[in-house]
């Protein structure tokens, strides 16, 4: 999870809570760290002061809005490319992508406008060709439009998809009667047997 979406959730569950005290909010919080975040409060007391050092640090550390909104343009850019038209989870996965990133910059006060005639046409790119013609056809070319006109056609495409018709499993055929089963049927009906000798 990022920094910022789990300070978010931290900060209201334990953060704020005065039913812990700071030593115990440190104890939850390290359990909660790994990697750069685990190494930046390396050495900290696990004290109270030591849990308010502790996000001191890392606040300076991760919380940063120009971190943030680079690596979200980065996200964005190393975007796959959807190569087939008819790869509608792909391009599924994709619209999400590109939604959820850009939803995140404007948190961040990044507003599409400022971006669009640098990422627009990368992202234009990374769509099917004939998906690029259809987008071309609506005579827009705002980044909002692009991403309004993205979800709409894979919302209409997922609708339109015809649904895997649903088969019946197989009737079990009837396996054919044994020899023991021949030979109680034939002494039923008072057949002879095959293997029956003379008469006497």
């Amino acid at each position: 999870m990022k920094w910022r979406s789990f300070w978010e959730l931290f900060s209201v569950s334990i953060h704020t809570n005065r039913r812990y005290a700071n030593i115990q909010k440190f104890v939850l919080l390290k359990s909660h760290l790994s990697d750069a975040a685990e190494r930046a409060i390396e050495g900290i007391p696990v004290s109270g002061d030591g849990y308010l050092t502790a996000v001191e640090i890392l606040k300076k550390r991760f919380h940063r809005d120009d971190f943030e909104k680079e690596s979200l343009m980065k996200q964005l850019l190393d975007a796959p490319t959807i190569q087939s038209g008819n790869d509608l989870k792909g391009m599924r996965s994709l619209v999400d992508r590109l939604t959820a990133h850009t939803r995140a910059l404007v948190v961040l006060g990044v507003t599409p406008d400022s971006f669009a005639d640098f990422l627009l046409p990368v992202m234009r790119d990374k769509i099917p060709e004939s998906w690029r013609l259809e987008w071309a056809r609506q005579g827009k070319s705002s980044y909002q439009e692009f991403l309004e006109f993205l979800e709409r056609e894979v919302a209409l495409r997922e609708t339109a998809r015809p649904t895997q018709p649903t088969t019946s499993p197989a009737r079990p055929t009837a396996s054919p009667p044994t020899t023991s089963v021949l030979s109680v049927q034939r002494q039923m009906t008072g057949s002879p047997t095959q293997d029956a000798g003379p008469s006497h």
